[in-house]
């Protein structure tokens, strides 16, 4: 498990640098999240991360969500949980 305090002193760091950074925070798991909402909510932001980062913004990204429940896995772009 992650010390707060340690991924502060990081964010004070990246934000001298001048660098972005995301945070991504769960305050009621672990070091990883065990709760399957937690875990693919997780799972869903990464996604996204990877999409804004590496797609072009014509790429629509997946719902994960959607795609546990059985449903389609394709959202708007910009749509929410």
């Amino acid at each position: 498990n992650v010390h707060f305090r340690h991924t502060a002193r990081l964010i004070n760091k990246l934000v001298a640098s001048g660098k972005d950074y995301d945070l991504l925070l769960f305050p009621e798991e672990r070091h990883s999240p065990r709760r399957l909402r937690d875990r693919i909510y997780m799972e869903q932001k990464i996604s996204d991360f990877f999409i804004r980062q590496l797609c072009s913004s014509q790429a629509p990204p997946l719902d994960l969500m959607a795609a546990a429940m059985g449903q389609s896995a394709m959202r708007p772009l910009g749509g929410h949980l």
